[in-house]
């Protein structure tokens, strides 16, 4: 925390020590701030996954007072926006694992900031579709389920015009 404050020069995430508790809880490994070989320059990296990758918060070169930093996936072949803030990742999380009907441990570890995100079992009362859409309407905008809405939208055109077609 003293390493965002310091070196990068902004404020740490209210919730940041919550998220390094649920990648640890999820058996990623929490790796120093100055561990940035490899890295592009404006990542502050958090932690390191079995493969490789590096999830890390992106910090805006000129960004004004307050900015929040977005939590993006750093690996070899680039960036990837993970969510547009700490918060909104830790919901994320949350959600995803009470959709796997798992024990809860990632919610426990997210302890306060769990509780302020996400009630467990919201997801199934909500009678949603799918979790995708879930995500879309009560978290917010992430572009890998976008890209898989995207994705099975165009499937489904595809199985229609060929029922038409052929």
């Amino acid at each position: 925390m003293s390493f965002i404050k310091d070196i990068a020069v902004t404020q740490a995430p209210e919730h940041l020590h919550y998220l390094l508790k649920m990648l640890q809880t999820r058996g990623e490994t929490v790796i120093s701030p100055g561990a940035r070989q490899g890295l592009i320059p404006l990542a502050i990296p958090l932690s390191e996954n079995l493969s490789g990758t590096v999830t890390a918060l992106l910090r805006w070169p000129t960004a004004p007072p307050g900015m929040e930093m977005p939590v993006v996936e750093v690996c070899k072949h680039g960036v990837w926006l993970l969510a547009k803030n700490v918060d909104q990742y830790i919901h994320r999380i949350l959600v995803e694992e009470d959709a796997t009907d798992s024990h809860g441990e990632l919610y426990d570890a997210s302890s306060d900031a769990g509780k302020k995100f996400y009630r467990r079992g919201d997801f199934s009362e909500s009678l949603m579709a799918n979790l995708d859409i879930y995500l879309l309407k009560k978290v917010g905008l992430f572009p890998d389920v976008l890209e898989r809405k995207v994705k099975r939208h165009f499937e489904l055109c595809i199985i229609k015009l060929s029922e038409l077609y052929f």
